[in-house]
């Protein structure tokens, strides 16, 4: 018989599994910002955004259906949550660690993809068709100004 070759990924840091313990949360998927800086951790309903040089974190909770995340070189995060599976609807919720800066948006088409850029300044969000305004969609946000630009593309 062939022996089946597993290879380890990375381990999750120990501040995130005593944050998990603390809070009796399990996470499931996690990614390190491009620097190596900071980690975000998630399941289906539990976010940990986590600043690994002075361990300051944020831990979001409020989620529906959570299926990406995104951390970038400065501590700006991306949460990616699809909602309810029999809506089409989807919403993300954005930050900036270093300052617990926290804001979302609820679309009214299901997520597509999300993108953070590895400076932090940037994120998009590609929508899918539905019969809303949001349909085919991809929004771009700039995180230090504050605005949001949209162009209609299809998929």
């Amino acid at each position: 018989m062939n022996k089946i070759k597993t290879e380890k990924v990375f381990d999750f840091p120990n501040i995130v599994m005593n944050i998990a313990n603390n809070n009796s949360i399990i996470f499931l998927f996690g990614r390190y910002s491009p620097n190596k800086e900071f980690f975000i951790a998630w399941n289906n309903s539990h976010c940990c955004a986590i600043n690994l040089t002075n361990y300051s974190h944020y831990l979001y909770t409020g989620g529906i259906d959570i299926n990406n995340a995104w951390i970038a070189n400065n501590g700006n995060y991306l949460i990616e949550d699809w909602l309810h599976n029999n809506i089409l609807s989807g919403q993300i919720v954005y930050g900036r660690l270093n300052d617990y800066f926290l804001m979302k948006r609820v679309f009214t088409a299901n997520i597509f993809d999300t993108e953070l850029t590895s400076d932090g300044e940037w994120f998009s969000v590609q929508l899918c068709r539905s019969n809303s305004e949001d349909s085919h969609k991809r929004y771009s946000f700039n995180m230090k100004t504050l605005k949001w630009s949209s162009i209609r593309r299809k998929i």
